[in-house]
């Protein structure tokens, strides 16, 4: 179990495959469009300029952020766990923006997260508040 299947756990049992082969699919894409747009980031970072070193840490330090999400909840199925996940990502992104702003592509897959992992009442909320 991982962050992407949080709220897919209601399903019944007639729907047990279909919500397990959606969420694998899922969760293999999350882990592929992370590793595209962060890298995407860390390049266009030094690129630009930051340190070779610094856009590195800060490439890493939001890969690992995600791949937490994906091994943590093993133990500990809570959504508001996936809440606070998902809120320290996004204080992860907005330091590596203030890094540099070519980690802007992260959002993307943030905004991505947010809508999965939230009701829409919060969701809204939090892309409301995500792009103030």
């Amino acid at each position: 179990m991982n962050l992407v299947e949080v709220p897919l756990i209601g399903a019944d049992s007639s729907q047990l495959f279909s919500v397990k082969l959606t969420a694998r699919v899922m969760n293999i894409c999350q882990h592929l469009m992370a590793a595209l747009l962060t890298t995407v980031g860390v390049i266009r970072a030094i690129v630009d300029g930051v340190p070779i070193q610094v856009a590195l840490i800060t490439g890493f330090a939001i890969l690992a952020w995600h791949t937490a999400g994906s091994l943590l909840p093993v133990k500990n199925r809570s959504p508001r766990f996936a809440i606070w996940w998902l809120v320290g990502f996004s204080v992860i992104w907005l330091v590596a923006v203030a890094i540099s702003a070519e980690f802007i592509w992260v959002a993307f897959l943030l905004w991505l997260l947010a809508g999965h992992l939230l009701s829409v009442k919060w969701g809204y909320c939090f892309q409301f508040w995500f792009w103030q």
